[in-house]
């Protein structure tokens, strides 16, 4: 609050003014100085008196503007007081959201250097997968070449395996024929056994008969030189068989 003092300069007390001719200023000898002071001592109060209104008044105003200043000071000091709070708790809350956030990056980096290692160790792997890849590539190529001849057995094999299908089949179909052949075959010898036994006898007859002859014949050829002369020429007679 502003406060404002007028100072008023104070008159000399009036008194007893001393007139010309008054005796040691007496009473009695101012008598007449005191009646021809009167009308300016009550002018001199009039003045005073409305001197003292204006600055009554004056005074007033300037109270009444000193207390809308207070009054706009106050209420500017509370706007920024409630201003000063409000920004304070602003900033506790961003002091806050700001440890949270270096909280929650601290963490998000941590877990971001786990996942980045996890990679490098999987990229890791996968090269040695590729190269692992290449070698058995590589390998495969070499069987490859290797396997080359074993494929053209192979492909022999299936040609003969196709054949000795083929020529299964070719059995197959001929065990029919080969079973009626021999069922012929063992009919016609059943049939021809017992001639083949008639004929045997009778080579066998033919053969003692042809012996028994031959016998004749040696016998005959011995005896011949004695009962008939030799014929000419010295030549023997023939012997029939």
């Amino acid at each position: 609050m502003v406060t404002v003092r007028t100072h008023f300069a104070s008159a000399n007390p009036v008194g007893p003014v001393a007139a010309p001719g008054c005796g040691g200023g007496s009473p009695s000898g101012c008598r007449p100085a005191r009646a021809a002071g009167l009308p300016v001592l009550v002018g001199l109060l009039l003045g005073l008196l409305g001197t003292g209104c204006a600055v009554e008044r004056t005074n007033s105003v300037l109270r009444s503007h000193a207390h809308r200043e207070a009054a706009a000071a106050r209420v500017e000091r509370d706007q920024m007081r409630r201003a000063a709070e409000r920004y304070r708790l602003e900033a506790t809350d961003y002091a806050e959201q700001l440890a949270h956030f270096r909280t929650e990056s601290v963490a998000r980096s941590a877990v971001l250097r786990a996942h980045q290692t996890e990679l490098l160790a999987a990229l890791q792997q996968l090269q040695h997968l590729e190269q692992d890849l290449a070698a058995a590539k590589a390998r495969a190529a070499e069987v490859a070449a290797e396997l080359q001849p074993l494929r053209a057995l192979e492909q022999q094999r299936s040609e003969l395996t196709a054949k000795l299908a083929a020529v299964a089949a070719e059995l197959a179909a001929l065990e029919p024929q080969l079973a009626a052949q021999e069922a012929d075959l063992a009919a016609r010898q059943a049939a021809l056994l017992p001639r083949l036994a008639a004929l045997q006898q009778q080579l066998a007859a033919a053969q003692g008969v042809e012996a028994a002859v031959a016998a004749a014949f040696a016998a005959a050829a011995a005896a011949a030189p004695v009962l008939l002369p030799a014929p000419p020429g010295g030549a023997a007679p023939e012997t029939k068989k």
